[in-house]
């Protein structure tokens, strides 16, 4: 069994030199065609049409001898003069150092390389020439410390070497392999996947979180050096980066950014893996077109409070949040909750107003001359007389019974009336009353009307004298 040597070294992108122990050849071409110099002599010319298996393949071999040099020797023997026949009979074929050519091609393949090609009398000097030097600098690049110690072009010798096996049985079916290697990718990723693929619907401002499932070759750091991700209409929709630091998966979240549809995507940097594409669709929520006051009143008098309700139109409208405000607050003050209170005569203008700048408003006018005042009725007892135990009392105002409120105007006449009557058997009863005209300092500050009432005891050991009561009527600013 004899040892087998070939080597295949790639010299551009279609053009290869095989080395083996018969010699030097090469071949050029595309795939589907390629035209091959075999070292042995002849040529080898080969046809396919790719995927189909269907291949034409045309050998010619070199003629042994030149026809113009051919003699006939004298023993009727074809011979030449550079071969002449020795009529003694065949010499013994000289042995080769196998061994020697097989530890050459491996270790220093220029050398054997530079003998076969300086042997080749036939072939032009500056290509033969060019090919041992490309030869040797190929070798010393390969040989230099760190020049080629290297993951990338550990990949490439193994990828040339799984090359040179292939070639080694059948011309067609070594380029066949040979492109097949060259197609693959050198990316770290071999899928991307969403976890969740169906369809996304948004309203402007809101946002979605997902993750895209990534299938490596490699464990790497940051996921993101590597992938990037993709919407089809930054204006409706955008995708953005989350977390990249897990080894299989990454974080995104899409956010929303105006109405309409656009789709999103991840891929690789170099454009050689695409996930599927998710459809999102975003719609602009329904906006405020008007605010309509209700409960409002067009005139207020002072110290007058109301409860405004602001109904927002179209009634689906997605924010109806509305804003109060008083242009006036020195006149009418208004809450959050569109509580009103007349504070000071004048006009002032209330606004409700909603998130998109739409308002609702209503002016006010407060007369400042007439205003709502509360009512307290207290009294005291001034005097140490041990007369009476229990009292009715009887407090009015223009002849009515008091209330806790009352509008007043400025001007207004205010009769005020107390009755203490004593429980007993036979009662004894005091009375008072007291006018008051309203002032505008009046109506500002509030007021209070203050009564002398005695209540005289009527029999008994006491008789004639008298409890006595300051009854008070304050009027005081709601």
């Amino acid at each position: 069994m004899g040892m087998r040597l070939r080597k295949s070294i790639k010299v551009g992108k279609n053009s290869r030199i095989n080395l083996s122990k018969s010699g030097v050849g090469f071949s050029t071409g595309t795939k589907g065609f390629r035209v091959a110099k075999k070292a042995g002599g002849g040529t080898r010319t080969s046809l396919s049409i790719p995927g189909t298996g269907i291949s034409y393949v045309k050998d010619s071999r070199k003629k042994s001898v030149d026809s113009r040099e051919k003699s006939v020797h004298s023993s009727g023997i074809p011979t030449t003069d550079k071969n002449p026949v020795n009529p003694n009979g065949p010499e013994e074929p000289k042995k080769r150092k196998t061994w020697l050519w097989v530890l050459g091609w491996i270790f220093i393949f220029p050398l054997p390389l530079t003998i076969l090609l300086r042997r080749k009398k036939s072939m032009n000097a500056v290509l033969k020439y060019g090919i041992i030097a490309a030869a040797w600098v190929l070798y010393f690049l390969i040989a230099a410390p760190g020049g080629s110690n290297t993951k990338d072009n550990d990949k490439t010798g193994t990828r040339n070497n799984t090359r040179s096996r292939i070639e080694s049985e059948t011309a067609v079916e070594s380029e066949a392999a040979v492109e097949s290697e060259a197609a693959v990718s050198e990316n770290n990723i071999k899928d991307l996947s969403f976890l969740n693929d169906e369809d996304i619907t948004l309203k402007v401002g809101e946002s979605a979180s997902g993750q895209i499932k990534v299938s490596v070759k490699k464990k790497s750091e940051s996921l993101s050096d590597e992938i990037e991700l993709i919407s089809e209409n930054t204006d409706v929709a955008a995708i953005v980066l989350v977390d990249d630091s897990h080894s299989a998966k990454i974080d995104y979240r899409i956010e929303a950014i105006g109405a309409g549809e656009t789709k999103i995507y991840a891929r690789t940097k170099d454009g050689s893996v695409y996930s599927e594409k998710i459809s999102v669709s975003v719609t602009a929520p329904v906006a405020v077109e008007s605010i309509i006051l209700e409960g409002m009143q067009d005139s207020l008098i002072l110290g007058e409070k109301i409860q405004a309700v602001a109904k927002v139109m179209p009634e689906n409208a997605e924010d109806q949040t509305v804003t109060w405000a008083s242009s006036d607050e020195n006149v009418i003050t208004v809450d959050q909750d569109g509580f009103i209170a007349a504070v000071g005569g004048g006009t002032a203008t209330i606004t409700a107003a909603a998130s998109n700048g739409v308002m609702g408003t209503v002016d006010v006018n407060v007369d400042g001359t007439k205003r709502i005042m509360e009512l307290r009725v207290s009294s005291s007892r001034q005097d140490d007389n041990n007369i009476g135990h229990e009292w009715s009392k009887i407090t009015m105002v223009n002849g009515e019974p008091t209330t806790q409120e009352y509008e007043l105007s400025v001007g207004d006449t205010i009769e005020c009336y107390a009755r203490y009557t004593e429980d007993d058997k036979d009662p004894d009863i005091g009375e008072a009353s007291a006018s008051y005209i309203i002032t505008e300092d009046d109506l500002v500050n509030g007021f209070t009307i203050s009564m002398d009432l005695y209540v005289t005891e009527n029999g008994g050991r006491n008789i004639g004298e008298s409890a006595y009561y300051i009854v008070n009527f304050a009027f005081t600013v709601k």
